[in-house]
């Protein structure tokens, strides 16, 4: 099974990614994370994406698309691929679902995280659902997530 997981910073999208892999064995894609990564270890396609990120500019769709198709294609989780701040654009949307086309493989479910909470720094004494809770119903729902028959991914709006 393979899932994106969208929504803005700080929504949860990483703590669930990482919860998800623990549990049930998926590899997480985290661009951000694969970005840092390949910079430090001075792959080709990752001393590109470090010279953008060096210079304060967004590195380009292509550059991230071949970074995560690279990585896609050496991938280890038999189980599948949860994609965490992939894809941002339309493009790399596409390009991913070329990919996973050309593999026989689709995307399964997209996780929407949305969050009413404010950031940290802005914290108040406002409570929230304990992260336990949010991260065992989305596992759980996850879980049980089979592909689609209508050949569309299943939608979760998930609000924190």
């Amino acid at each position: 099974m393979n899932a994106i997981l969208i929504g803005p910073p700080g929504a949860g999208k990483g703590t669930q990614a990482q919860l998800l892999q623990t549990i049930h064995g998926f590899q997480v894609l985290a661009s951000g994370d694969l970005l840092r990564e390949a910079g430090r270890v001075g792959s080709v396609l990752g001393l590109q994406a470090k010279a953008y990120m060096d210079r304060g500019q967004l590195v380009p769709d292509q550059l991230v698309i071949d970074m995560i198709l690279e990585r896609l294609n050496s991938r280890t989780a038999p189980t599948g691929v949860i994609f965490d701040g992939f894809p941002r654009t339309l493009e790399q949307a596409r390009a991913l679902e070329q990919a996973l086309a050309a593999m026989g493989q689709r995307i399964d479910a997209v996780l929407a995280f949305t969050s009413a909470r404010q950031p940290i720094s802005q914290a108040s004494a406002s409570p929230s659902p304990p992260s336990s809770v949010i991260s065992a119903t989305v596992a759980s729902d996850l879980a049980s997530v089979r592909p689609a028959t209508a050949g569309r991914p299943l939608i979760w709006n998930l609000a924190n």
